[in-house]
């Protein structure tokens, strides 16, 4: 009998330190993606774009796409990770800084989102000219409960509102 309990007593603690291997190598991938991720595209707080045009029949589009990858499906011995959003302010600008049209969103890692600007939206009242110069804003708004940092990547996009044809696409420039 007590040899039965010894044997039992010894699996028991060579199928927790296996299960504490196994989640000590999860979190190390998921550390090595974060890298991964984090050289490709450094956490950035504030991405600004320069002026760009828009014309009458057109639309802005300003993406942004959350990088981070969707934790492991697989559990770990303690917990399954969740997926963390980032959170993110859209903005377009007039040319003397006015918000004309803004958005707050939540990206889970994988996703994106967008803000669409319609020149009919953007235009002042009064407004007699054919283009008007905007420009865009992407904030990232920090978490305090989570320290990683978001990283992110967006565009502006410039399309003709009747046929879809992008005109313009402007990349984030790389750091």
């Amino acid at each position: 009998m007590k040899k039965r309990i010894t044997i039992i007593m010894l699996l028991l603690v060579t199928l927790s330190v296996v299960a504490v291997f196994i989640g000590r190598q999860a979190i190390d991938v998921m550390a090595q993606d974060e890298e991964a991720v984090a050289a490709v595209a450094p956490a950035r707080d504030v991405t600004l774009f320069g002026m760009v045009g828009l014309a009458r029949g057109q639309i802005a589009r300003l993406n942004v796409v959350n990088l981070r990858s969707v934790p492991a499906a697989e559990p770990t011995a303690y917990h399954v990770p969740a997926p963390v959003p980032c959170t993110v302010r859209l903005r377009f600008l007039d040319q003397r800084g006015n918000t004309i049209a803004r958005s707050l969103e939540s990206i889970l890692p994988g996703d994106g989102a967008f803000l669409d600007l319609p020149f009919h939206e953007a235009i002042p009242p009064g407004f007699q000219g054919r283009r008007l110069q905007i420009r865009a804003i992407v904030q990232v708004v920090p978490r305090p409960e989570d320290a990683r940092r978001c990283a992110t990547i967006s565009t502006v996009e410039i399309f003709d509102n009747e046929t879809g044809r992008t005109s313009v696409l402007y990349p984030e420039e790389p750091r």
